[in-house]
């Protein structure tokens, strides 16, 4: 005990992920960061990665092709990961919110 997390988080054999969808967001781009790592964990018959999909609101969000993508958890519930990927549509500025701005800061802290 005592440690910082990134000590704590060093003897863990898997890495956690937060992929956060905004509206609009290119569906190819997360099946194709969802598949690498679905098929390194397949590859490897272990968990090495885990992902969650985040959304501000917790409710679904329209994808660039009109599908809506279910989600974990809103960011108020979005647990800490090592890595945090935004997913965003054409206008990113001017859909990123003081909520989310202010948890992405936390997550560079983390």
């Amino acid at each position: 005990m005592g440690g910082s997390p990134r000590e704590a988080r060093a003897g863990r054999a898997w890495s956690s992920f937060n992929f956060i969808l905004q509206p609009e967001f290119p569906m190819n781009a997360l099946i194709l960061a969802s598949e690498a790592l679905r098929i390194a964990n397949q590859n490897s018959s272990r968990d090495l990665f885990q992902w969650r999909l985040v959304s501000e609101s917790g409710a679904p969000v329209r994808a660039s092709n009109g599908m809506w993508m279910p989600v974990d958890c809103d960011l108020a519930a979005m647990p800490m990961a090592d890595v945090c990927l935004m997913f965003e549509g054409n206008l990113p500025t001017q859909r990123n919110s003081p909520e989310l701005l202010a948890r992405l800061r936390a997550a560079a802290r983390y």
